[in-house]
């Protein structure tokens, strides 16, 4: 047996990360960053593997009977997010954008209570998807947007990330941080990037995550790469 282990959270746990490295076989960090000291204590590290989307089945994902872009999306950006005390500048953001657009808000119930069914539902309901991560990290919601025909909305420091693991271009959008104080401004001239990419666009985001970047991808990149690791 090989133990190899996907962290998600090696952008900010880092004793969680460690002790992870220490135990597993085959250590590999979601996020290009901040694992040095991992990569210190485990020889075998697999870099290059985000976290992707995991909110839908395939199953599911096949059963639908609504084609994606006949969904009726809403032009207010989409982005809720449960409320951490510790990432302050986050919160702050999340707040700020509030302010303009109710759709990005801090949490209060627990989306995971939710049928995959409503989930959906929600997630096709948007056109965009704000997205603020917790540091530097690309969050699985960038991913779940990209898989429900949606445009996110990322970081300008997030596009080295996205290049690196091959994601074209037209596929996302980014901000920076006036555009957090103004976002109006931004979001409509996404809105129209998004109606210009039309019907065409929204399936070809929803067919290239799913190709690339649905769990049952990811797992296999992750066996994949395991397995040429022990090869070697």
């Amino acid at each position: 047996t090989i133990y190899a282990v996907h962290d998600y959270d090696n952008h900010h746990w880092l004793q969680n990360s460690i002790q992870i490295a220490l135990v597993a076989d085959v250590y590999i960090p979601a996020h290009q960053e901040n694992y040095l000291i991992c990569s210190r204590l485990n020889p075998n590290v697999i870099g290059g593997i985000p976290c992707g989307s995991n909110q839908w089945s395939m199953d599911f994902i096949k059963s639908l009977k609504i084609p994606l872009h006949a969904e009726i999306r809403k032009d207010d950006p989409l982005g809720k997010y449960y409320f951490y005390e510790k990432f302050v500048y986050r919160n702050k953001v999340i707040r700020t954008l509030e302010s303009t657009y109710p759709s990005i808000t801090i949490l209060h119930d627990d989306f995971h209570n939710l049928t995959q069914e409503q989930k959906w539902n929600e997630w096709v309901s948007h056109k965009l998807h704000w997205i603020i991560p917790v540091l530097n990290d690309l969050p699985i919601r960038f991913f779940d947007a990209l898989l429900t025909g949606g445009m996110p909305l990322v970081p300008n420091g997030l596009i080295p990330q996205i290049e690196a693991i091959g994601i074209p271009k037209e596929f996302y959008s980014s901000y920076g941080p006036l555009d957090i104080l103004e976002p109006k401004k931004l979001v409509e001239a996404k809105l129209r990037t998004f109606e210009a990419l039309g019907e065409v666009g929204i399936v070809k985001r929803h067919q290239y995550a799913l190709q690339h970047f649905h769990i049952d991808q990811i797992c296999e990149k992750i066996v994949h790469q395991t397995i040429n690791l022990y090869r070697q």
